[in-house]
């Protein structure tokens, strides 16, 4: 089976941003990665100090950051936009980005029908994490992940050209789903 051009891409683009390049050369490509970008510095190491483009991309806090301890807030576990949001049922599809997704579609295959019963009802948020976010996930509540299930696809960017014309993207694309 041939390889889909966006994961060929991906892959490239991956083996890239994992090489480490002379300091000189590496310092240049992340300072030229957060000016194209507009990326916010303050909470972590200045840029020419991470020794590949992924662990710039991937970096880790260096300040501490805040966090609202009132009850009424709602704390998002990655930097990122909420692009939908909304209840699930038996009836109603998640909307993720303007594309309609039938949340069984999306988990039948991976849990059980008591699992689905526990999700049915329930809300959905997505997070949307531009090139330029922070790219670690935080827990805003105390769990125990019980499960991590791995799908490999196809790496489809979501950027909003793919996702106005890609039907099914979520469905197809590479993703990890956590139950906790």
């Amino acid at each position: 089976m041939t390889e889909h051009i966006t994961n060929t891409i991906s892959m490239r683009f991956g083996k890239f941003a994992s090489h480490q390049f002379s300091p000189i050369i590496q310092s240049f490509i992340n300072r030229t990665y957060v000016t194209l970008l507009g990326l916010d510095m303050s909470e972590f190491r200045d840029p020419s100090t991470y020794k590949t483009l992924n662990e710039l991309f991937t970096r880790g806090f260096e300040i501490p950051r805040a966090i609202d301890e009132n009850k009424n807030s709602v704390i998002a576990p990655a930097d990122s936009f909420i692009t939908a949001l909304g209840r699930i049922n038996k009836t109603e599809l998640f909307q993720i980005k303007g594309m309609a997704y039938n949340f069984e579609e999306m988990l039948t295959v991976f849990f059980d029908e008591k699992k689905l019963k526990k999700v049915k009802n329930g809300s959905f948020i997505n997070f949307y994490l531009s090139p330029k976010d922070y790219h670690r996930y935080h827990s805003p509540m105390d769990c125990t992940i019980s499960k991590l299930i791995y799908i490999p696809a196809k790496l489809y960017p979501v950027n909003m050209r793919y996702l106005k014309n890609k039907l099914n993207l979520f469905i197809e694309n590479e993703r990890v789903m956590l139950e906790c």
